[in-house]
């Protein structure tokens, strides 16, 4: 089977995961099919010497082709061309295909045999994750991994706006954030030349504001505040940045695993806390995000068909360090992420090749 990728545009993880895009069911089968519309991936990263037990190169070779998804940001994307590269690495066959959007991540993995989500933000596409695993369990779900203990999005400023920095010469600007109340008292600190004498909160996509109630959250909060739009993830990123470099203050949004979290002290804002009745359309969003789980996704009954390419995905293990590390790299060094994961490869030999423990049967 061979899977192409489905190119939707960049988004921020509850976005960009849970636009609700929906596809038609011949639309999902052209997807399975193969529409040629996007792009595989299937480049290996080198580890030298280093062979794979026979046993377990065997098995993988039996098992055949595996499919892995891979969304269009940092993250996933090293999530992805890691797993992709350890089967490989394994004696395994591995394909990668890009699928931007979850409603078409979900149909696909229910449609086909073969397919492995390595990061899929669950929390953000509760109405998914009740259809297709809860209820029609056409899509099986894995343990997670350590990086989901560390998961987080929302409001975030630098942390030098509550604590200054010393060391920079910066005072704190708002000392009573992250208290959400606190808002009210710094609009002055937060606004722009554009934002009408309100403060400014940075989202990223226009698109994405549905997914997240910002406009919806500031009305019932009555926070004295105005939504803008960076236009994209690169665009946010950009923003951060220079904000940064500057030791400027920013209201924006971020999430965590992310480069920025990981190269950057930020701090969450802390809202009220989230409840189901707070949270989802027509509801005032006057509340935290509520939980990110990151869970790893595989078509109906992979762990039958593929035992051995599933026990390495039981054994695949990143925390949220790690998967830092290498999304700061790629951003640093300009490096794309098999390149990076390529590096990590090499210098992490004992932890991913543990991952091929149980695998051989």
């Amino acid at each position: 089977m061979n899977l192409h990728c489905v190119r939707r545009g960049s988004a921020g993880p509850g976005a960009r995961r849970s636009m609700q895009s929906v596809l038609g069911a011949a639309a999902v089968l052209a997807l399975v099919a193969g529409c040629g519309t996007g792009r595989t991936s299937n480049s290996a990263a080198s580890v030298g010497d280093w062979k794979a037990p026979k046993a377990v190169s065997d098995a993988l070779k039996k098992e055949g082709e595996v499919q892995v998804i891979l969304h269009d940001n940092s993250s996933s994307s090293v999530q992805a061309q890691l797993y992709a590269a350890v089967l490989r690495a394994f004696g395994g066959n591995v394909k990668i295909a890009t699928v931007n959007d979850y409603p078409s991540t979900f149909a696909i993995l229910s449609k086909a045999k073969n397919q492995v989500d390595p990061e899929m933000w669950t929390g953000s596409a509760p109405d998914l994750v009740k259809k297709y695993i809860k209820d029609d369990k056409t899509v099986d779900m894995f343990e997670v991994s350590d990086v989901d203990k560390t998961a987080a999005e929302g409001w975030y400023v630098p942390t030098y706006v509550i604590k200054g920095d010393p060391a920079r010469g910066i005072k704190p600007s708002c000392p009573g954030l992250p208290d959400w109340r606190a808002l009210n008292k710094c609009v002055d600190v937060f606004k722009t030349p554009d934002s009408g004498g309100k403060g400014r909160y940075l989202s990223g996509a226009k698109s994405w504001e549905p997914a997240y109630g910002d406009n919806e959250r500031i009305k019932n909060l009555k926070l004295n505040y105005k939504v803008a739009f960076a236009g994209s993830e690169a665009a946010l990123q950009a923003e951060w940045t220079r904000a940064e470099e500057q030791g400027k203050p920013i209201l924006a949004l971020m999430w965590s695993p992310h480069y920025l979290t990981s190269k950057y002290s930020l701090t969450k804002i802390k809202f009220p806390p989230y409840t189901p009745d707070c949270w989802g359309p027509g509801k005032s969003y006057a509340c935290d995000w509520g939980p990110l789980n990151i869970d790893k996704l595989t078509s109906r009954n992979f762990r039958g068909d593929y035992p051995a390419a599933a026990q390495v995905l039981d054994n695949y293990n990143l925390d949220g360090k790690q998967l830092g590390e290498m999304m700061t790299q790629m951003v640093d060094s300009g490096k794309t992420a098999d390149q990076v994961v390529a590096d990590w490869m090499k210098k992490n030999p004992s932890v991913w090749q543990a991952w091929s423990k149980g695998a051989d049967k």
